[in-house]
């Protein structure tokens, strides 16, 4: 992991429940200020929520799998990220109202 580190920036990476790959990364500049919005297990996601004071709200990081599982296909499994992030986007909304 250390070879993924950036001067001046922080990593974020996907949460893997099983193993070490990590197959989705996002470098935000240490002076923005963030939060991670939404963070599941295998979802293949991250959606961060930047702090007030940028034009940029959220940024939303998505990975395709080539090996999806047996009673998924490509289309399910993507639809199932939009959800994931639509739903989180959402719940923001509704929290800082």
């Amino acid at each position: 992991m250390s070879l993924l580190k950036k001067p001046s920036f922080k990593l974020e990476c996907e949460l893997k429940s099983l193993g070490y790959k990590i197959r989705l990364v996002c470098y935000i500049r240490e002076k923005i200020p963030f939060k991670l919005q939404f963070e599941e297990g295998n979802s293949h996601v991250i959606l961060l929520r930047i702090d007030s004071g940028f034009k940029i709200d959220n940024i939303a990081g998505l990975y395709c799998p080539f090996k999806i599982e047996e009673n998924e296909t490509a289309l399910s499994k993507a639809k199932i990220q939009l959800r994931n992030i639509t739903d989180s986007l959402q719940d923001s909304k509704v929290n800082s109202v």
